[in-house]
């Protein structure tokens, strides 16, 4: 006797191997960090967001040595990081933090402070040695 595949089951197997495809696919694209100087942009972006190294044991002096490092390497990583906005639950996670009880905060992701990311791209954008032609969409009043 011969199986009978339905089409709610066809349909049930290719939905779920879009779904399956479409994880690998992301899970792909976040391996893919571009690094500058042996450091992945993200360590770039959060030292704007702090001020200080994420790594353990860096003084800042090192950091902004590292930046002075990366010359005009640096202009992508500050544009990307002039580009960075808030998603729509940034606000109320950020006023929910400080209520939340320490040992929740120490297993959740610190707030973003965006407008400090910003401020301090446009302070080492304007640091820059090199003639560097910044996107007329990152120049407009916010």
């Amino acid at each position: 006797m011969p199986v009978r595949i339905t089409k709610r089951v066809l349909l049930t197997l290719a939905i779920g191997l879009i779904a399956v495809a479409g994880v690998i696919i992301c899970v792909a694209s976040f391996g893919k960090e571009r690094t500058f100087n042996g450091r992945p942009e993200s360590y770039w972006i959060a030292t704007l967001a702090s001020g200080v190294s994420p790594t353990p044991g860096e003084d800042r002096r090192s950091v902004d040595e590292a930046w002075q490092a990366l010359g005009p390497q640096a202009v992508p990583i500050l544009l990307r990081a002039l580009e960075m906005k808030p998603g729509p639950l940034a606000k109320p996670f950020n006023k929910l933090w400080p209520k939340l009880p320490a040992a929740l905060q120490k297993f959740l992701p610190n707030p973003v402070n965006y407008e400090s990311i910003h401020a301090n791209a446009w302070i080492r954008l304007a640091q820059q040695q090199t003639k560097v032609t910044i996107p007329p969409r990152l120049v407009a009043v916010r």
